[in-house]
This record gives structure tokens, C-alpha cells and sequence, in this order.
């Protein structure tokens, strides 16, 4: 039944992973382990969001790192002072997606924020105005397919970069950036979704699933590329 449900989710992305956790409301989650993730009505609509964007981050395989994108339908400004009700919050996602592999596997052949754009179109989600939270800056093609796409505002929790600033700044763009760089708010925005994490492990112990194997294993990959490289660059003559 819930592979039937998922195979009919107008915003799936990726079908190999269940949400069974949390946010089952929402369909566009379905796909993705959540923890049990609810809206903190203490904390604004941005940031709630960008708390689900990093949780959702988790479910990406690729080796290269994990990146997500999810496409709201908000079009004020005012998400940063302002707080919502889970209801009104789920109902404003339009698509999550995480980066995904299509040549090689587990590379980042397709970035988040086009496989967010695709399943908007695939289904008839008009983009125009709409907000996109993302992990990182989207690159400068990923920036080009949100700006044609008539996304309005993006928000991720790192500094703009400057072809970002030069995109913004031209007398055409509605383009707003809204970037949570502060320190002591990523720390404090980790140890939430950690603390989530562990309390969630403990009351469904033995859970760990296919995508934590794959990151355990993507991260031994890694290591073990750079311990190669390492070798491989002692090995070689001074010159």
C-alpha cells in the first residue's frame, strides 16, 4: 500500500525511501526519512524549513556530498520574523528533492534544485514567485534554471557568493537572497537536528535503514580515496 501511495505523489522525487517517521501529511516527504520532525512553533517559518532542508540533506547518497531543495509556494518576506502552523507549512511545499545520481552511480549527476524544478513541472506546479530553500548556493547553471523558472526568493545557510550578489543586483531581477550565516545559529540549528536524530534512534532501535548504510559506506569511500591520494602524493619525487 505505501509503494502505491508513493508511485501516485505528485511531488515525489525519489521512491526508494518511505517517510513512515514523521510529516506523513505531507507528500512531498513521503519519500524522505524525517525523524519525526515537527515545526518548532518558536522558531520562524525560514527557519524551520531550513531545519527540514538539512534532515531531508541526510537522505542523499552521492559520494560527492549530500544536497537538498525544497520549493515553497510562500511569496512574502515576512517567514523570517513570523512563525506558521505545521498545517499552513506543509501545505506551502510544493517538491523536496535531494541530488541524485543518472550517469554514474552515486555521483551528483542531477543537482537538488533541478530535480525540485523537474518535479514541480512534471506535475503542474507553477513556480513563479515561489521561494526555494537549499543546503548550499545553487551553482551558476543551478542559479539560471531557478531565476527562468521565476523563483523569487532563495535561502540557504552559508554566504552568498558573489556571481549570487551580481545575479540580485541587476535592475531586472525580483531575485531576493536571504542567507543564515550566523555562527551561533548553525550551531544551535546542529544540535537540534542531532539531538532529534539520537532521541529518534533510541525509540526505534535497529532502524538505521539503507540510506545510513550508504552514507557509513560513502564516508569509508571517501576516506579511503584521500588516504590514497595522500599516498599516492608522498610516493612521488620532490621535484
Amino acid at each position: 500500500m505505501e509503494e502505491e501511495e508513493t508511485k501516485t505523489n505528485p511531488t515525489t522525487t525519489q521512491d526508494n525511501v518511505s517517510n513512515t517517521d514523521g510529516a506523513s501529511g505531507c507528500e512531498a516527504l513521503k519519500p524522505f526519512r524525517t525523524y519525526g520532525w515537527k515545526p518548532d512553533p518558536h522558531l520562524s517559518v525560514d527557519d524551520n524549513l531550513l531545519d527540514l532542508l538539512l534532515i531531508v540533506t541526510r537522505s542523499s547518497t552521492c559520494r560527492d556530498g549530500g544536497m537538498a531543495c525544497i520549493i515553497t509556494k510562500q511569496t512574502k518576506r515576512q517567514q523570517d520574523n513570523e512563525t506558521a502552523s505545521p498545517l499552513s507549512l506543509f501545505q506551502s511545499i510544493l517538491a523536496v528533492a535531494t541530488n541524485r545520481a543518472l550517469y554514474s552511480v552515486n555521483d551528483s549527476d542531477l543537482h537538488a534544485e533541478v530535480c525540485a524544478l523537474g518535479a514541480c513541472a512534471r506535475h503542474g506546479h507553477a513556480t513563479e514567485a515561489c521561494t526555494a530553500y537549499i543546503t548550499m548556493p545553487p551553482c551558476k547553471k543551478c542559479l539560471g534554471s531557478l531565476v527562468v523558472s521565476g523563483i523569487q526568493t532563495l535561502v540557504f545557510p552559508r554566504h552568498i557568493p558573489p556571481y549570487i550578489q551580481q545575479v540580485a543586483a541587476q535592475d531586472h531581477s525580483n531575485l531576493t537572497i536571504v542567507h543564515k550565516n550566523d555562527t551561533e545559529e548553525w550551531n544551535q540549528r546542529r544540535q537540534r537536528i542531532q539531538t532529534l536524530i539520537e532521541t529518534y534512534q533510541k525509540e526505534h532501535p535497529g532502524e538505521e535503514g539503507e540510506i545510513a548504510k550508504r552514507r557509513k559506506q560513502r564516508k569509508e569511500e571517501k576516506q579511503q580515496r584521500k588516504q590514497r591520494k595522500l599516498e599516492k602524493d608522498n610516493a612521488e619525487p620532490t621535484k
